[in-house]
């Protein structure tokens, strides 16, 4: 085995942590997030709330792009960087969305989760930074 072997496997575990991430926060937006509206609900009132599934699905695109696309292995930082604001801007942006309804002891399971789960995506991101 040469020293490279263990340094490839450290990013899927890595991406792991995104993936897990993005599939809680997908499955957050299906929970209630405040009283009985979950996201999907929300979201089919009120359009705006479609930009926290956008966001979720769009880090696991982009991961798995990296996984079908060798040539993206140049470019490691700037991929991980992508996560990283995938998942940061996902938490603000569902922060803001949320907290613009109701208040943050309303919050229900399925607004913690997706909060959680994008913030995940951004750890993700960064341990694949390093």
């Amino acid at each position: 085995m040469s020293p490279q072997q263990p340094g490839v496997l450290a990013p899927g575990r890595r991406g792991l942590i995104v993936v897990i991430g993005a599939i809680v926060a997908l499955f957050g937006f299906y929970l209630p997030y405040f009283a009985t509206y979950s996201g999907y609900q929300l979201a089919s009132l009120y359009g705006i709330y479609w930009l926290d599934v956008v966001l979720a699905v769009a880090a696991l695109l982009l991961l798995t792009a990296k996984l079908f696309v060798p040539a993206l292995e140049r470019f490691k930082q700037r991929w991980a960087l992508g996560l990283i604001t995938l998942g940061v801007g996902g938490a603000v942006v569902h922060y803001w969305l949320v907290t613009h309804d109701s208040m943050l002891f309303y919050w229900g399971v399925g607004a913690w989760l997706y909060l959680l789960g994008m913030l995940a995506v951004a750890l993700g991101g960064v341990l694949l930074f390093l």
